[in-house]
């Protein structure tokens, strides 16, 4: 007997220590024994717990060698009771075991509290340990997250529903997206996004289903009102004058629409250092460029960017030249007179001129000795550009021929054309005829002069030895030699008193620098 009782209290021991070992790992709840269960048992041994379900799914009843007549009285959040009995006979009261979530109509919830109650009438003698065993079954529901990206759209715009989920494996789980109308979309992972272009605002919820139940989350997208187009701003620049002169000014003249300045911006600038900022949607200002520019308008708005132009150019450089004789004789020299206008820098005939700049300016040079029939241009530049004017012939005029005084002709040039046979005589052709006169002379005294040397030389070599002959043909080139150095001497001499004098040189002294 002593060994009989030894054995019940181990059994009872490890029954109870197994069983509160087991059960706070499965089960939140708490417990009370009431008299008789670890005494020896016999009717009015009782137990009873309280099982609270906020963090379980699903509750299965069985007890635990408790075999004796009596009963087990669960009570349900909402008062229903639940009782099941024995009142003959040793065996277990669940057997097989009872679920919860079938007990009771109103289902088993997560976070409702119910009371198990455990009393027996008659101890069958086995076991007196009123104890329910409570094998929870968590199942894990199923959960999921939605979110639009943009969550406010315009019409047909489109957003992201971005999607991720918890406990679930599709397939062979399930998961659509609605928005409460017709569109339907069948999720296909467990985590993912989809685009949609609602016509209106909507909201779409997404249902997770599992073996164990069902979840929902939800995202909205709102469709906002379409914001009115933004006209782009315009611009117009006018230049007034558009051209000028150096140093002058022209006046750049705005108007703008769609535009407010400020907040809208808008600057003019020339592609180089110049740069205005527009303070006003219609205005002026004054620019004197240095050169020719042209101004760009850049205006900004909210409905972009445009931009718009004026040229302002520099007027180019004009010239004139004026030679002080157009017909001259070779070896001559005149003047040219010039005049210019917006220029800074000029030649004539690559000879440079001065002073030269500001809006006019005038001048003249001096040519060289002119030799040939010379064209004279003037090449002027500024800040307008280039410039030219001319070209403008001087002509060299060509001795008259035909006869000692040949009134009534002139030849200008070498082109036949220019030959002028208007002329009249005037005192310029005695001149001619003193220098044909002379030329004539100078021609037949050297002529004779050859000429007695050339019948001297054969005289002398057909003389035979006849010394009448030989001293005839030595007087004759002695006389020959005189005349022609007379002729040379005469010619030197007038021309060293004419250069000494200052009217002309060794060669050009017998020109005749008048015309007919």
């Amino acid at each position: 007997m002593i060994i009989s009782k030894t054995l019940f209290v181990a059994l009872f021991f490890a029954l109870f220590f197994g069983l509160s070992f087991f059960v706070p790992k499965t089960l939140a709840g708490s417990y009370t024994t009431g008299p008789g269960c670890s005494s020896g048992g016999g009717p009015g041994c009782s137990a009873t717990q309280t099982l609270d379900t906020s963090s379980v799914t699903s509750v299965d009843l069985t007890d635990s060698g408790f075999d004796d007549q009596g009963s087990l009285t669960i009570t349900a959040p909402s008062g229903a009771v639940q009782t099941l009995s024995r009142t003959t006979g040793c065996a277990s009261i669940l057997a097989p075991p009872q679920n919860i979530n079938s007990l009771f109509a109103d289902g088993f919830g997560a976070g409702k509290i119910y009371t198990i109650a455990v009393s027996s009438t008659n101890n069958c003698g086995t076991l007196t340990a009123a104890w329910v065993i409570l094998t929870v079954t968590t199942v894990s529901l199923p959960s999921c997250t939605l979110t639009a990206a943009p969550p406010s759209i315009i019409p047909l715009d489109s957003s992201t529903l971005s999607w991720t989920t918890t406990n679930m494996t599709i397939p062979p789980d399930t998961a659509n997206i609605k928005d409460g109308a017709s569109y339907n979309y069948t999720v296909t992972s467990a985590s993912g996004s989809t685009s949609v272009s609602p016509a209106s605002s909507a909201t779409y919820t997404m249902t997770v289903t599992n073996g164990s139940g069902s979840g929902t989350c939800s995202a909205p997208v709102t469709v906002a009102a379409p914001i009115p187009p933004v006209s782009a701003p315009s611009c117009t620049l006018i230049a007034s004058p558009p051209s000028i002169i150096p140093l002058d000014s022209s006046t750049l003249s705005w108007t703008t629409t769609n535009m407010t300045i400020p907040p809208d911006t808008a600057n003019i600038k020339d592609g180089a250092s110049y740069n205005y900022t527009v303070t006003s949607a219609s205005g002026s200002t004054s620019v004197s460029p240095a050169s020719s520019a042209t101004y760009t308008m850049t205006v900004t708005g909210p409905g972009g960017t445009n931009t718009c132009s004026a040229a302002v150019a520099i007027n180019p450089p004009t010239c004139t030249i004026t030679p002080s004789e157009t017909e001259i004789w070779k070896g001559a020299v005149i003047d040219i007179a010039w005049t210019s206008t917006n220029a800074t820098a000029g030649t004539i005939n690559g000879t440079n001129v001065t002073p030269i700049g500001g809006p006019t300016a005038s001048g003249s040079i001096v040519t060289s000795p002119i030799n040939i029939n010379t064209n004279f241009s003037m090449n002027v530049t500024g800040p307008g550009g280039p410039g030219t004017c001319g070209p403008v012939l001087v002509g060299l005029n060509t001795p008259p021929t035909g006869g000692l005084v040949p009134c009534g002709r002139l030849d200008i040039g070498d082109d036949p054309a220019n030959i002028d046979m208007s002329k009249p005589c005037t005192l310029c052709a005695l001149f001619y005829m003193l220098k044909n006169i002379i030329n004539l002379v100078m021609t037949l005294a050297i002529g004779i002069g050859v000429f007695i040397l050339v019948v001297a030389g054969l005289l002398y070599a057909l003389s035979t030895g006849d010394s009448r002959n030989i001293d005839l043909a030595k007087s004759a080139v002695t006389s020959a030699i005189i005349g022609i150095a007379i002729i040379f001497i005469a010619w030197m001499a007038v021309a060293v008193i004419l250069q000494g004098m200052g009217y002309a040189n060794m060669t050009t002294w017998n020109q005749v620098n008048c015309a007919l």
